[in-house]
């Protein structure tokens, strides 16, 4: 390949500052478009992904769902690289949706509920859990400050609301981590 683009590029009678400029835009374009990790700007672990680290396998459950945190949900990604549900609708895979909308616990936690639901909380809350966890899901991770909407922190209260009274792995002042095997049995 080198070979005959060499030779395309000789045929072309491109002068040498034309050739520069040649590779210069080849390179940029390739790096803009590179499925590498390429860290663009300095990026802050945080400090519960040592914690997740060091806990069992499993994958993790980032609430709340939603584009404003995929982006830094999938940035963390690469720190603990564990597979999650992340709820970017751009960047999840065909089905996604679905498959969270099947999970009546994530519709608790969204509002998104409707009457029939919370008439049967306990139920759904039971099946829900024990449908995360046969699927591969370990970890719920609840953010206490989230990027509602640009510059604008908010605390989602009907979460912890919904949380109160179930025992955390761990805790500081971002997130709450809750193991789904540990909400199962209680």
């Amino acid at each position: 390949v080198g070979y005959g683009l060499l030779y395309r590029l000789e045929t072309l009678k491109l002068t040498r500052k034309q050739m520069v400029l040649l590779g210069v835009s080849v390179s940029m374009l390739l790096y803009g478009t590179s499925v590498f990790p390429i860290p663009y700007r300095e990026h802050v672990k945080p400090s519960y992904v040592d914690v997740l680290n060091e806990l069992p396998s499993g994958s993790v459950v980032y609430l709340p769902l939603g584009r404003f945190n995929a982006k830094y949900y999938m940035s963390i990604q690469r720190f603990h690289g564990r597979p999650m549900i992340e709820g970017m609708i751009g960047r999840t895979p065909d089905g996604t949706y679905d498959y969270i909308d099947s999970i009546g616990a994530l519709s608790l936690f969204d509002g998104s509920a409707d009457d029939t639901i919370l008439d049967h909380a306990d139920v759904v809350w039971d099946a829900s859990m024990r449908q995360l966890l046969d699927d591969g899901f370990r970890y719920l991770i609840i953010h206490k400050y989230v990027w509602a909407v640009p510059w604008d922190f908010v605390t989602p209260s009907s979460y912890f609301d919904v949380m109160a009274g179930y025992p955390m792995v761990y805790e500081d002042d971002d997130v709450q981590i809750y193991d789904i095997e540990m909400l199962v049995t209680q």
